[in-house]
């Protein structure tokens, strides 16, 4: 059996927009552990929260550590209780999955589209008396169908999460940042997306 080479794996995670900057701010909090407190509070955060609510014309923006923390704060804003449901596209990515499990909710998976998007009248022939939460994902930066989403939310009094992990800065049909029509949205900063 003849051996396979080995090869260095290059990672281009944070390539074309990192920085010499970045990379200094970054080794600072690294390599210096007295700075550590500031990671929570420090200014480059509040300067983020300000630039995305700039940006997206929000009135209110939080950073946190990852997509991850992002929706599970989302989740625990709605006050769910152990055993509602969270509708979530049967096509999602399993950190949506741990996110409603780690609360104690329930995903109810519902059929998409052909192209990735949730499937609008399979979703409303899911909802049940526990439904809580209708998980909007624009999927590979394909928005769901926006005025149907809302509308059925609306109809079944179901609180509205976005999902932008693949989709920030993008527009709906020039209405508004996607992000911004559901009760809370969400986005990720990681360049892979």
């Amino acid at each position: 059996m003849k051996k396979q080479p080995l090869h260095n794996t290059i990672f281009t995670g944070f390539a074309p927009n990192l920085t010499a900057e970045d990379v200094r701010i970054a080794c600072s909090y690294l390599f210096l552990p007295f700075q550590w407190a500031n990671l929570r509070t420090g200014v480059f955060r509040s300067k983020v929260d300000t630039h995305i609510q700039t940006y997206l014309n929000v009135s209110y923006a939080r950073a946190v550590d990852s997509g991850r923390s992002a929706i599970l704060l989302a989740l625990k804003a709605f006050d769910l209780k152990p055993g509602d449901e969270v509708l979530v596209p049967a096509y999602t990515c399993v950190v949506v999955i741990n996110a409603i499990t780690a609360i104690h909710a329930v995903p109810v998976y519902v059929d998409i589209q052909k192209n990735c998007t949730l499937d609008v009248d399979d979703a409303e022939k899911k909802i049940g008396p526990k439904t809580k939460v209708l998980f909007l994902q624009h999927t590979f930066g394909i928005p769901t169908d926006i005025e149907a989403s809302m509308a059925l939310a609306k109809k079944h009094h179901l609180f509205t999460l976005e999902d932008c992990a693949h989709t920030f800065g993008a527009q709906y049909k020039n209405t508004g940042y996607l992000g911004t029509f559901a009760d809370i949205g969400i986005y990720s900063f990681g360049s892979d997306k």
